[in-house]
């Protein structure tokens, strides 16, 4: 019943509205939407975008949105949201934008809630071209990417900020790193050794104190989210050489 309701009122604005409009439309039901109106949305948006229903001024209508500085964070995080549900059926979207995402949602001293909208676009992409590809590979990137660059010293730049969003935001991170570098395992490396030199510490009548316990937490959750995602790579890795090997001898 909600993606019915939802059918008929985007097709009405796509049919009858202008652009503007149309996006204004689906921008008033993400606020305060329950999570089965956001699932059913992200099922019809993929619905919609997977047989090209998207024009493409609606598509660059939304990035110039995502990237208009002058609007407020809200409204360029709704941007980022909605490019990402398109994204499961239109994945170029994101991958011919990817400097964009990283200068847009990464900047320093952006908002913590646009970046994690932009990593879940960006691993929104990953999860259809994993689904689509063989190769997997050509959708890697090198480690000095600017993707990299300006995701590792956002989440650097946030360690010590307030909001308990930084946790998410880190997850987000790493999950982009395992996802697109070419040598992940190196770069997540460099990326717990910038953690670790934020630490605060202060010696206190020959004692070294943290002045920080919350700086401690959070390396610790970066730490064992990196450790748990190493596992995971290590044994798809593992899986696919044993496929590549059943191959090798079905060929024989």
């Amino acid at each position: 019943a909600v993606v019915e309701a939802l059918s008929q009122l985007l097709k009405f604005t796509h049919k009858k509205s202008p652009t503007d409009t149309f996006i204004e439309n689906i921008f008033n039901i993400l606020p305060d939407a329950s999570i089965a109106v956001l699932s059913a949305l992200d099922e019809l948006i993929f619905s919609l975008s997977e047989k090209d229903s998207f024009p493409s001024n609606t598509i660059n209508s939304l990035w110039r949105l995502y990237s208009n500085t002058e609007l407020s964070i809200s409204r360029r995080t709704q941007a980022a949201i909605l490019l990402g549900m398109i994204s499961k059926g239109q994945p170029t979207i994101i991958w011919k934008n990817l400097e964009l995402i990283s200068y847009q949602g990464f900047a320093i001293g952006g908002d913590i809630k646009l970046a994690i909208a932009s990593g879940s676009a960006l691993l929104s992409y990953y999860s259809v071209i994993r689904k689509t590809t063989d190769d997997l590979y050509k959708h890697k990137l090198e480690n000095n990417h600017i993707l990299f660059r300006k995701n590792i010293n956002f989440v650097c730049e946030k360690f010590d900020d307030s909001s308990s969003l930084w946790s998410p935001l880190c997850e987000f991170c790493i999950k982009t790193i395992v996802s697109f570098s070419n040598r992940p395992l190196e770069l997540l490396n460099e990326f717990l050794a910038l953690l670790l030199s934020k630490i605060q510490i202060e010696n206190i009548d020959g004692n070294f104190v943290f002045k920080n316990f919350l700086e401690i937490g959070r390396l610790i959750h970066a730490v064992s989210h990196t450790a748990v995602s190493i596992l995971i790579l290590l044994e798809g890795d593992f899986l696919s050489e044993i496929k590549r090997r059943s191959n090798v001898i079905h060929s024989m």
